[in-house]
């Protein structure tokens, strides 16, 4: 076969195919003509609006055909990543946490003491929750005794809250601070309290008195739903105002 040969059958293929499609049988004859002469008018500009748009269509196919794989590539990495991601990093088993927005979509808004109950008893009293950051749930009794009780100290840290670092430039005051200055300043806050009269015999009765008046309130309910939280102000502010006198 003759170099040009090849081109010359993709033209004349091309060519019958659109006389074909375009005029029918109104020009089988001229057709028949073209294939058998082998004439080259309207095979050049064949070879420039077919063959090489063929090509481009062959690369473009199998440049589609890596982006699919790099994709499924990616999403079988994360899967995988997602999937260990607790154990990697030695936290506690739980749930595998989803990108970016971690165990959020599996948390309800309502009943969600119900649905920690069910995690606990899939992974156990000590599990991971990444809320989008990875926390540690203790939802066993023993567990909580051993970590927050006996080692406080070890498990006295307060978690790196990116909303005061965007507010404040970092977590300051006495419910985030977690240094040195906090110590101090939770002592200080404790000796205070106790000159104030907290754990003194006066305000355990006063405590007792309102624990008491706030459950007969909520007796004369009869079990009906109702928001808990004028209940509690009332006996909040009354305390503090034995404390300030």
């Amino acid at each position: 076969m003759r170099g040009g040969e090849g081109s010359e059958v993709c033209g004349e293929e091309w060519f019958w195919r659109r006389k074909v499609v375009n005029q029918h049988g109104r020009n089988r004859k001229h057709l028949t003509v073209n294939r058998e002469t082998g004439r080259s008018d309207g095979i050049g500009n064949c070879r420039n609006h077919f063959c090489l748009p063929a090509r481009f269509s062959l690369l473009s196919n199998l440049l589609t055909m890596g982006i699919i794989e790099i994709l499924l590539f990616i999403a079988i990495l994360l899967f995988i990543l997602c999937y260990n991601i607790n154990r990697m990093l030695g936290l506690p088993p739980g749930p595998t946490p989803w990108p970016i927005v971690g165990n959020v979509l599996q948390l309800p808004m309502i009943d969600l003491d119900k649905r920690v109950l069910e995690l606990r008893k899939q992974y156990g009293g000590v599990f991971t929750l990444w809320i989008p950051y990875p926390t540690v749930i203790i939802a066993e009794h023993e567990a909580l005794k051993r970590t927050v009780v006996r080692d406080g100290d070890a498990y006295a840290g307060r978690p790196s809250i990116y909303l005061m670092e965007l507010l404040f430039g970092g977590n300051y005051g006495l419910s985030f601070e977690e240094n040195d200055w906090y110590r101090s300043q939770r002592r200080f806050t404790l000796h205070t309290l106790r000159n104030l009269g907290v754990g003194k015999p006066i305000i355990k009765d006063t405590i007792t008195m309102l624990s008491n008046r706030t459950v007969d309130l909520l007796r004369k309910t009869n079990g009906r739903a109702i928001e808990l939280k004028p209940y509690l102000t009332v006996p909040e502010f009354i305390q503090f105002m034995q404390l300030t006198d």
